[in-house]
């Protein structure tokens, strides 16, 4: 731990002598399960599938809190944390065990717990993959989000608007395509999609 926190001092010293504006964000991976970067460096996070099975969104809070309080000690920034998406059987291959729940309220209380233990711990989140995810892996090709509009409002997009009342301080978007909002160009590019 000490010394990633020196790393990252001496990186903030070298860009305030480069003259930069603004101070520098370090952000970092961490959801927990088979997406927990600082091994041998903090607790152990268990995914998101674990934390709803064995805790009340309470104790998810003050468990994803102690952990911001690690990152933060670090010098660390921003958790590019939590999924809010619902487990389907289009995105089940893709996500796994990164998910809350196939329920839509479980998934909004548990990541509005994780928003929030983690913003007490004095680190930001960045809910994740708006407006979802596809059955394959995004970042070893293109990934397809093709649910009828009706499924992709209701199911997909629903965690998201109800955790925009959380506040949490980024969304990060996904890059799967979703046909029934632009059918050739990733959503993350997508006017339509991002702005619309």
């Amino acid at each position: 731990p000490r010394a990633l926190f020196d790393f990252l001092s001496s990186c903030n010293d070298a860009f305030s002598s480069l003259g930069a504006k603004v101070p520098v964000l370090y952000a970092i991976d961490n959801e927990g399960g088979e997406v927990f970067r600082t091994v041998g460096l903090t607790t152990r996070i268990p995914s998101a599938s674990f934390v709803a099975s064995k805790f009340s969104p309470a104790e998810a809070k003050a468990f994803y809190e102690s952990s911001g309080r690690q990152l933060s000690l670090m010098g660390l920034h921003l958790n590019l944390a939590p999924i809010a998406e619902a487990e389907t059987p289009l995105n089940v291959d893709f996500l796994g065990t990164r998910s809350y729940s196939q329920s839509v309220d479980t998934v909004v209380s548990f990541s509005g717990a994780a928003i929030e233990g983690f913003r007490s711990g004095g680190i930001l989140s960045a809910m994740k993959h708006f407006p979802g995810s596809g059955k394959s892996d995004p970042h070893e090709g293109i990934s397809v989000l093709d649910a009828p509009k009706k499924e992709f409002d209701s199911v997909y997009v629903e965690p998201f608007r109800q955790l925009i009342s959380v506040a949490p301080d980024a969304v990060l978007v996904s890059h799967c395509i979703v046909p029934s909002i632009e059918p050739d160009v990733p959503f993350c590019l997508s006017k339509k999609g991002v702005t619309d």
